[in-house]
């Protein structure tokens, strides 16, 4: 039965109000480059501390650079796939190692993170096949596969899904969508109204570089696609994050499909709120959620 549940969780060490105040003080409205927007995904993680129970090795993915991130008590043969955010125009291994260690850490399983090619250098489909190709090649040796991805990664995620079932291929066995990217247009109603609440997005910046990952091509339209036979997906999305509808439509329609849709949000949480696990119970047990329910 397709799930959707409201979580009543517990308040953190620092409250998510507490720390949507913080975060928006920060907030700037100007117009930001798209240098300063990968400079600032990418400072963001170099202070973050390595897990001494992760081992970190770089590797390779088909054409891209990848990491593996391996947990000491990984389970042989089952492999997490991850899919960073990023609105498709920054992010990398390393920007997002901390949360995708976390990610390894919960689930138990050996991370392959990925540095898919960016927009607008490389423009869709690009993320969508350097995704495809790495997922071909963890088939050789993996005999469990779970495919993650945050904002837009969760977007590619979702792109992923779709291939390797009309290409036939051995699908995975789960997915997890974290507050997923999934109309280009940010067309819903409620957008502009969150976006008063959402500390971490702009409405016009996501229209500016979805515009720039569409290049000359419509993109991607996955609410509008053939959704059935794919596998159970578990999508978190925060009440407070200006793509919240993007998780409720999206679960609606693999409802629809008849996939195995398990939508969980979180009252008052913002946009990949996650990625805030040091000070936030909220995140670590939005992470603990996913643990669970890949490994069910």
């Amino acid at each position: 039965m397709p799930v959707r549940r409201h979580l009543a969780w517990i308040m953190a060490d620092v409250s998510l109000e507490e720390l949507k105040q913080r975060l928006r003080a920060q907030k700037s409205t100007a117009a930001i480059t798209l240098a300063e927007q990968r400079s600032a995904l990418e400072a963001s993680s170099a202070r973050a501390r390595s897990d001494p129970r992760v081992l970190v090795e770089r590797t390779r993915a088909g054409i891209c650079p990848a990491e593996w991130l391996k947990p000491q008590d990984a389970r042989p043969g089952a492999v997490l796939l991850y899919l960073h955010g990023g609105a498709f125009v920054g992010g990398s291994c390393a920007s997002h190692r901390p949360l995708a260690t976390q990610l390894a850490l919960a689930t138990g399983r050996n991370t392959l993170t990925l540095d898919y090619r960016l927009a607008p250098e490389h423009p869709w489909p690009a993320a969508e096949n350097d995704a495809f190709e790495a997922y071909a090649e963890l088939l050789q040796d993996a005999q469990d596969i779970v495919v993650a991805g945050d904002s837009a990664g969760g977007n590619i995620a979702m792109q992923l899904l779709l291939r390797v079932r009309d290409a036939g291929l051995r699908p995975p066995g789960a997915a997890v969508l974290m507050s997923p990217w999934i109309d280009l247009d940010v067309s819903s109603p409620a957008a502009e109204v969150l976006a008063r609440q959402d500390p971490t997005l702009d409405v016009d910046r996501l229209r500016r570089y979805a515009a720039m990952y569409r290049g000359t091509m419509a993109g991607p339209d996955i609410l509008h696609a053939r959704l059935e036979g794919l596998p159970r997906i578990l999508t978190q999305a925060g009440s407070a994050e200006i793509l919240h509808d993007d998780a409720v439509r999206l679960h609606d329609a693999l409802v629809r499909a008849g996939v195995a849709s398990r939508l969980d949000v979180c009252p008052g949480a913002f946009h990949v709120w996650h990625a805030y696990f040091p000070w936030l119970c909220e995140a670590r047990h939005a992470i603990a959620e996913i643990g669970q329910f890949v490994n069910a």
